[in-house]
């Protein structure tokens, strides 16, 4: 039978430094732009399978205590006290085990809904901490798709404003006219290469060649 020194001792679950570090990290990438936001999500994804690997520990340390509390009051010469440690142990490992599954529960979602982003929005990226946070995988779809247009709109309309600016027009007759289909195909380069970090020379090129065709096809 488990004595109460035992009882008294029972392991209890220590913080693992390497997951507070993690934490600490996820939680100062969370409010910076310019961390990698496939870093944090990978980085979310190793939190999450620690979480589990938690939870299988505190199950089985949770079986134990079940079975120390049926010896304890089973035994003719168990104390008060020594049932009340028992039942406190137990009682303790219930509430971790039911935050760390909290915890992990959270960070599933988190990961589903940063999954969509990966696989069907991955052009927003950094700007995913914008979508509006959903109870379900759908809704929050929803929400990404709304706020992918609502940015596209803004692209363009950047796009716009920019474009009626400057260039001077060039002498009809300069240049050959340019079809449909490279006109289209510019216009996409401008709207594709808009607001992107470390694109800006590519994109003013872009926004120049454009502006000229449209002069020049006036």
């Amino acid at each position: 039978m488990t004595d109460q020194t035992d009882l008294e001792k029972k392991d209890t679950p220590t913080p693992d430094p390497k997951d507070q570090v993690t934490d600490s990290k996820s939680q100062q990438s969370s409010t910076s732009g310019g961390e990698d936001w496939e870093a944090r999500y990978k980085g979310l994804q190793k939190t999450a399978a620690k979480k589990d690997s938690t939870i299988v520990e505190l199950q089985e340390k949770l079986d134990k205590a079940i079975v120390d509390i049926e010896e304890v009051r089973t035994s003719s010469t168990t104390t008060a006290a020594q049932k009340a440690v028992a039942e406190k142990a137990k009682t303790d490992l219930e509430a971790q085990l039911n935050q760390v599954k909290s915890e992990r529960d959270a960070m599933q979602k988190t990961l589903s809904q940063q999954a969509i982003i990966v696989n069907e929005f991955s052009h927003l990226g950094k700007l995913s901490k914008y979508i509006p946070k959903a109870e379900d995988d759908e809704t929050f779809k929803q929400n990404a798709t709304i706020f992918a247009t609502d940015i596209e709109e803004a692209v363009q309309a950047r796009v716009k404003t920019v474009m009626s600016g400057a260039t001077p027009p060039q002498p009809k007759g300069k240049q050959e006219m340019a079809t449909e289909s490279e006109e289209e195909a510019l216009y996409h380069r401008v709207t594709s290469l808009a607001g992107i970090a470390g694109k800006e020379a590519e994109f003013e090129e872009a926004r120049k060649k454009y502006v000229t065709l449209m002069q020049n096809k006036s």
